[in-house]
This record gives structure tokens, C-alpha cells and sequence, in this order.
């Protein structure tokens, strides 16, 4: 027996919608991922079977299980504000961009901290992970990116839980690279180097001036 459908796109939109939140029937305005077809709802309380979507015109599609999670995984990152990198170290964001390109390739989410002039880029792995290719790429531009392993969650986990996942779990994610990013402290050392590497080839330049000057 195929797996049931429990996500399908609100018609008009590009947002993903979980079976439990939606009106039953017809009434939940939902359309499959994966060919377009119109969804029926069958979520009555009243009803003991398992809660589902399923095609308002008999089908062989089997819903696009797969690409629904990931669209639904790039919405929960987009519609949030902060995540967990590493240990207890968190990225607050305050911007979300999905699929944007970048130059060669198109990060799942590009999420920003405008303040810190911070970016992340986000990868949700469901069925594939950054190949070789796509990661040179990342360090040739010197990006921060972070992918999140989704490929062995329930296909018939709820939003809640694929958002707590998605957020926090340490047991997916995997820094795949990180910007070198000079502090302060650094800069600031960097600069007072070049003025005192100035200040000497002034004295010298000067002295070689008297020099002349004396012969």
C-alpha cells in the first residue's frame, strides 16, 4: 500500500499545507505537488480512518511525497527567525529568501541578519545532500551553509514536529562551511601593523632624502 498524502499545496500559492489544519473535503482548497490535480480533504473527526489527502479525479500519482516535505521544510526556515547551528550557538535572522540564485546555484534558503550583515544559506537534504560540485562553489564565494539531514523523518510527521527538527535538532545539521569572517580585534591589529609599516618606510624615505641632501 502506497504512503498516504497528508501535504498539499494551497491552490493559488506556493504554501504547503499539513491534512490536519485544512478544511475536509473539497472545502480545503489544496492541489498535489506533484501533478496539480485538485485534492479532497479526508479529515472528519467523525471518520476512524487515518487522516489524508487524496485526488479529486482517481490517480496513480503518488503525491510527491518527497518534494512536499521539502517545500514544507524551506517554508518552516523562511517563515521562522532563528536557528540552531552548533551546540548552543543560534542564528537570529531577520530576512528569508528561497531558491534565489547565486551566480551558479540556487541555495534552498538564503536567511540574513541584516544588523550583523550576517548570511546563512540553508539546505534541507530529503532525498540528496550538496554534492561536490555545489560545495565548491560554496567555498569559492566564501558562504556560510549549513544542511540539515531530512532524509530518514517520518513522510507523515506533523509541521510541529518537522519544525522543532528543522530548528533545533543538533543530530541533523552539519556546518559545511564557514565564512572567514575577521573580528574587530583583528581588523584593528591588521590596521595598526599597516601604520607602523607606513611610519618606517616614511623615516626611511625621509632619510634617504637628508642623505642626498648632505652630498
Amino acid at each position: 500500500m502506497s504512503a498516504k498524502i497528508t501535504l498539499g499545496k494551497i491552490i493559488g500559492t506556493e504554501k504547503i499545507a499539513h491534512i490536519s489544519i485544512v478544511k475536509n473535503g473539497l472545502k480545503c482548497n489544496c492541489e498535489c505537488v506533484e501533478c496539480g490535480e485538485k485534492l479532497i480533504a479526508v479529515n472528519n473527526k467523525n471518520n476512524k480512518r487515518e487522516i489524508h489527502f487524496r485526488h479529486e479525479i482517481e490517480s496513480d500519482c503518488k503525491g510527491g511525497i518527497e518534494t512536499a516535505l521539502h517545500l514544507l521544510a524551506k517554508q518552516i526556515v523562511a517563515e521562522n527567525n532563528s536557528i540552531r547551528l552548533f551546540d548552543n550557538t543560534f542564528f537570529n535572522y531577520s530576512k528569508s529568501e528561497i531558491e534565489v540564485s547565486l551566480t551558479d546555484y540556487n541555495p534552498d534558503v538564503i536567511i540574513e541578519n541584516i544588523e550583523l550583515n550576517q548570511k546563512w544559506l540553508i539546505e534541507l537534504a530529503v532525498t540528496s545532500f550538496i554534492g561536490n560540485e555545489k560545495l565548491e562553489k560554496i567555498q569559492r564565494d566564501n558562504l556560510n551553509c549549513l544542511e540539515i539531514d531530512l532524509k530518514k523523518v517520518d513522510r507523515k510527521i506533523s509541521p510541529n514536529e518537522l519544525k522543532d527538527i528543522i530548528l533545533n535538532d543538533l543530530e541533523v545539521r552539519s556546518v559545511i562551511n564557514q565564512e572567514n569572517i575577521r573580528t574587530e580585534k583583528e581588523k584593528s591589529e591588521e590596521n595598526y601593523l599597516m601604520y607602523i609599516i607606513g611610519f618606517i618606510a616614511l623615516i626611511f624615505g625621509l632619510r634617504k632624502i637628508f642623505r642626498r641632501k648632505k652630498l
